[in-house]
């Protein structure tokens, strides 16, 4: 596995593999296929996701991955990225993560 230059210190990987998760779950959630126009910088709200979508992601997410993200870690998450840096440093924080 190779370091991503990203300052939360997530590999290539482990980005994939949580951007992957997210895309499947938020197909499921919104009812829309993104494909390949979700990237790091995708605004959620411009994929069509709302606040109640974020949250049942983001709770799907937990279940997945074994995780507990704490309410005030959310309140801010605008783009994909930022939701995918706070479910990774959850997740690195578990005995399930890497």
């Amino acid at each position: 596995m190779s370091v991503s230059n990203a300052p939360d210190g997530i590999t290539s990987e482990e980005r994939r593999e949580i951007t992957e998760l997210f895309r499947s779950l938020a197909r499921r959630v919104a009812k829309v296929d993104f494909d390949d126009r979700v990237t790091e910088v995708s605004v959620l709200a411009d994929l069509g996701l709302d606040s109640i979508h974020n949250l049942e992601i983001i709770g799907e997410m937990e279940r997945e991955l074994g995780i507990e993200i704490p309410n005030e870690e959310l309140e801010d998450l605008v783009t994909v990225g930022q939701l995918l840096g706070v479910v990774h440093k959850a997740w690195k924080g578990t005995d399930g993560g890497p």
